[in-house]
C-alpha cells in the first residue's frame, strides 16, 4: 500500500493552559468597569448627552448616562467640564495644564493655547461665553473668543508661588458678577467682569481653607451656597456675608435643582448627601441621609429639566438617581477608569485585586473580574473606605485580611470575602500607624502587620491576638516576606531616621540581622522568592533589582537600567522567565521580559493612549505569559506574550512505503517580536505508524504507545524516526 502520511502538528506554549482573554502580543483593555470620575456635565437642552471626566479620559454618553464611550484623542483627565451657556454645541474642559474645547457637544476636543505657563486650577464659562481660568499663584485670565486668545484680568492681590486651591464662579444670570476664591486669601468678588475687585470678604468661608464649589439659586442671585472643606457657607445677600452650616465636614459639591429652585443638595467627601428644601437656608441632618459609601465624591448635579434625576461623580464612577436622590445606581457600562492598590495570589493560583475604584476586592478568572460577595460590607469600614492592602491565607485564600489605614482598621474574612469581621480593636487602639498586612505562606494562622512608626505586629492565632515586635526593627517597616517552606525565616526592610534597613530573621521575627552586602542604600520595596529555590531571592529597590543565591548573604545587581522599578514577577513553571515593570511617568514604559534568567531583556511598551505610566502590575498565575498593568485610574490592560511559531516537518516529501522507515525533522521558528520560553511540540501520527523519539522527548501515551511524541523545543532540531508497518 502506498499511503502518503497525513501529519498534524500542534504547537503549544508550555505555560498556556486556559483560553486567552487578552490579545496575543497586543494590549487589551479589561478590568471591572467603573473607576474614578472627577467631573460631570449634562447638555442643557439635549439631556441624553452627558460627559464624565476620568483619569483615562473624557467619556461620553448619548443615552443619559446608561452607557459610555471614551474619547480616545486627546486623553483629557478632565478636572472640570462645562457646556457653554451661550452655545451648548461648545464645551470646555480642563486638566491641570491645558484648556480644551469641543464644538460638537463633546464628541471631539482639541487643545487650546495656554494663557501662560501656569498649572490651571480652575475654569468657568459665563452666560455670554466668556471663559475664565485661574491658577494657584492667584493669576486670572479671560477669553472673549472662546479660548482662541487670552488676556490677564487685573487683580487686587499679589501673585505668590502658591496661594492654594483656586475656584472661579460666574453668576449664571449676570456674566459681570465673578467670584474668585483662593484658599489662603479668601473670596474676592467683581461686579464688572473682573475690572475691579472687592477686598477679601471677611465673613466668606472664613473657617474654610478650600472652596470646592459655589452654587446660586436659579432666578435669585442673592441666594448662594459654597461647599468647602469645613462645611457649607450660605449667603442671602449675593455673597456679601456668609453663615456657616455643618462645620467640620468636607463637602465637595453643592447644586440647586433647576426644575425646583427651592431644592438643593450637597455631597460630602465619603458620599453622604444632605438636602435643603428651603433654597439652602437650612440643611437639616436627620440621620436618614443617603450615603453612597465611596472613597471620594467629586461632583453633584441635577438634570436640567427633571428634578427627580441627579448625577454624582465618585471614585467608583458616575452614579445616577431617578428618585430625587433617595437611591443611586452605579452606571459604568463601557467606562474604564479602574485603579488598583494591591494584587495578591492564592496558594492554588488565583489572582485577586484590591481596587480603589470601583472599591472592593475582585477575583480574576476566565470570565474577567468578579466582585467578592462581601464588598458591600467593606464599604462600611470607616467613613471614607479605602483598601491600602489585603492578604490571603490558606491554600484557597478563604482567610483574608483587608486594611484601611485611616483609623487603623484591619478586618478579616474566613469565607473568601463573603463576610467581614468588625475592625480589630487591639490594633485600632494601638497608637501605631498600620500600612500593610502580610500573611505567612506556610501557616494560615500567622500574619504580620507593618507599621510606619513602630515596627511590626504579629499574630500566631489567626488574628485573635497580636504581638508587638520592635527589637532590631526600624520604625517604618516597608516590606516583609516569609520564606516559602520555612516560617522561621523572615525578610524585612524599612527606614528609621533616614537610615535604610534590609533585615533577615531566623527565629520568626524575634531577632534580626542586617543583609545589605552588595545592595545600594535605596529602599527595598519588595522581596521575591524563586519558586523552585527559596535560597534565590530578589529585592526591588528604587531603581534596580538585585539577586541573591545564598539566602540574602550577598547580592548582585540583576536589573539596573536607571528606571524606577515597580514589580518583578517570575514564571511559576519556569523561573528563568521573568517580567519587570517600571514605575515611570512615561506611558511608553510597559514591561521588560526575559526568558534566559536576565541574560537578555526585551522591552514591551505600554499603550501610549492611556497617558500614564505603570502604577501596579501582576502576572496571571494561570497563564504566566499574560501580564496585567494598571496606571492609576486608567483601567487594566492585559498583554499576553505568545510565540508566533512557524512549525514545519521536514523529510517526508514522498509517500512512505509499507515496511519502510525514514527520519523526519520537526523544526519550530519563532516569528514573534518577542522571545518565548520553551515550547511544547506535539506530533500526532496515525495509529498504523510506529515511532521512536529522540532523547529528551516523551512518547505520547507512554512507552507502549505507537503514535507520536512530545518534545520541549530548546532551540535545537528534534528528529523523529517513523516506521510504516502496514497495519
Amino acid at each position: 500500500m502506498n499511503t502518503r502520511l497525513l501529519l498534524s502538528i500542534v504547537a503549544l506554549w508550555s505555560l498556556s493552559s486556559l483560553p486567552a482573554q487578552a490579545g496575543l502580543n497586543e494590549w487589551t483593555l479589561t478590568g471591572p468597569e467603573g473607576g474614578r470620575i472627577e467631573s460631570l456635565a449634562v447638555h442643557p437642552t439635549t439631556r441624553t448627552i452627558v460627559l464624565a471626566g476620568a483619569y483615562s479620559g473624557i467619556h461620553r454618553s448619548t443615552d443619559g448616562g446608561l452607557t459610555w464611550t471614551r474619547i480616545s484623542t486627546p486623553v483629557i483627565r478632565a478636572k472640570q467640564i462645562a457646556f457653554d451657556p451661550s452655545d451648548p454645541e461648545r464645551v470646555f474642559a480642563r486638566d491641570n495644564s491645558t484648556i480644551y474645547r469641543s464644538t460638537d457637544r463633546g464628541a471631539t476636543f482639541k487643545a487650546l493655547s495656554k494663557p501662560c505657563c501656569i498649572d490651571i486650577d480652575a475654569q468657568a464659562v459665563a452666560g455670554d461665553g466668556t471663559v475664565y481660568v485661574g491658577d494657584r499663584t492667584g493669576a486670572l485670565f479671560r477669553s472673549t473668543d472662546h479660548g482662541d486668545h487670552w488676556t490677564a484680568v487685573p487683580i487686587g492681590w499679589a501673585l505668590q508661588a502658591s496661594l492654594g486651591s483656586a475656584n472661579i464662579f460666574v453668576d449664571p444670570a449676570n456674566p459681570s458678577v465673578v467670584f474668585f476664591a483662593l484658599s489662603s486669601l479668601g473670596v474676592f468678588k467683581s461686579t464688572d467682569a473682573g475690572a475691579q475687585w472687592s477686598a477679601a470678604i471677611s465673613t466668606a468661608p472664613s473657617g474654610a481653607t478650600v472652596v470646592h464649589q459655589f452654587a446660586v439659586r436659579p432666578g435669585d442671585s442673592t441666594r448662594m451656597v459654597a461647599a468647602t472643606d469645613n462645611g457649607l457657607y450660605v449667603s442671602s445677600d449675593a455673597g456679601a456675608t456668609w453663615t456657616q452650616h455643618l462645620p467640620g465636614v468636607d463637602y465637595y459639591a453643592v447644586a440647586f435643582d433647576p426644575a425646583a429652585p427651592d431644592k438643593a443638595a450637597t455631597i460630602a467627601l465619603g458620599g453622604m448627601i444632605i438636602r435643603s428644601n428651603d433654597a439652602g437656608i437650612t440643611w437639616p441632618v436627620t440621620g436618614s441621609e443617603t450615603v453612597l459609601h465611596v472613597n471620594h465624591a467629586y461632583a453633584l448635579l441635577f438634570d436640567p429639566v427633571s428634578s427627580s434625576k441627579m448625577f454624582v461623580a465618585t471614585s467608583d464612577g458616575p452614579m445616577i438617581s431617578t428618585d430625587s436622590g433617595a437611591t443611586f445606581e452605579l452606571r459604568v457600562s463601557g467606562l474604564h477608569g479602574e485603579a488598583v492598590n494591591d494584587f495578591e495570589v492564592t496558594a492554588d493560583g488565583n489572582l485577586l485585586g484590591a481596587f480603589y475604584g470601583p472599591l472592593g476586592i475582585f477575583r480574576y478568572g476566565a470570565s474577567g473580574w468578579t466582585p467578592l460577595a462581601g464588598n458591600p460590607e467593606l464599604r462600611l469600614v470607616g467613613a471614607t473606605p479605602f483598601l491600602s492592602s489585603f492578604a490571603l491565607a490558606g491554600p484557597t485564600g478563604a482567610v483574608m485580611y483587608a486594611l484601611q489605614p485611616a483609623g487603623n482598621l484591619l478586618v478579616k474574612s474566613t469565607n473568601g470575602g463573603a463576610n467581614w469581621s468588625a475592625p480589630n480593636a487591639q490594633l485600632q487602639g494601638s497608637g501605631t500607624t498600620l500600612q500593610r498586612v502580610v500573611t505567612d505562606p506556610n501557616d494560615p494562622a500567622i500574619a504580620y502587620v507593618l507599621t510606619s512608626n513602630a515596627g511590626l505586629w504579629k499574630t500566631v492565632n489567626a488574628g485573635t491576638t497580636w504581638i508587638h515586635l520592635t527589637t532590631g526593627l526600624p520604625d517604618s517597616v516597608i516590606s516583609l516576606a516569609v520564606e516559602p517552606g520555612d516560617s522561621s525565616v523572615v525578610y524585612a526592610s524599612g527606614v528609621s531616621s533616614n537610615t535604610r534597613f534590609v533585615l533577615k530573621s531566623l527565629d520568626a521575627g524575634v531577632t534580626w540581622s542586617t543583609i545589605k552586602n552588595g545592595l545600594d542604600d535605596s529602599v527595598v520595596q519588595q522581596f521575591v522568592f524563586d519558586p523552585s529555590n527559596a535560597q534565590t531571592v530578589y529585592v526591588l529597590q528604587t531603581a534596580r533589582v538585585s539577586k541573591s543565591i545564598d539566602g540574602g548573604a550577598t547580592w548582585t545587581p540583576f536589573v539596573n537600567d536607571g528606571r524606577f522599578v515597580r514589580s518583578l514577577s517570575l514564571d511559576p513553571v519556569r523561573p528563568t522567565t521573568m517580567i519587570v515593570t517600571p514605575t515611570s511617568a512615561l506611558p511608553s514604559d510597559g514591561f521588560a521580559w526575559t526568558v534566559d534568567d536576565g541574560a537578555t531583556w526585551e522591552n514591551v511598551p505600554w499603550v501610549a493612549e492611556t497617558g500614564a505610566g505603570v502604577s501596579i502590575a501582576a502576572v496571571d498565575p494561570q497563564r504566566p505569559s499574560k501580564v496585567l498593568l494598571n496606571g492609576f485610574g486608567t483601567g487594566i490592560y492585559e498583554f499576553e506574550v505568545a510565540p508566533d511559531l512557524d512549525v514545519s516537518l521536514l523529510g517526508l516529501d514522498e509517500p512512505l512505503p509499507v515496511s519502510s522507515t525514514m527520519t523526519a525533522r520537526v523544526r519550530a521558528r519563532n516569528g514573534s517580536q518577542l522571545s518565548s520560553s520553551a515550547s511544547l511540540l506535539t506530533v500526532a501520527l496515525p495509529a498504523f505508524l510506529d515511532t521512536s523519539v529522540p532523547s529528551g522527548c516523551a512518547r505520547a501515551g507512554g512507552p507502549g504507545a505507537r503514535t507520536g511524541g512530545r518534545c520541549e523545543h530548546e532551540g535545537r532540531r528534534q528528529d523523529v524516526s517513523i516506521h510504516h508497518d502496514g497495519a
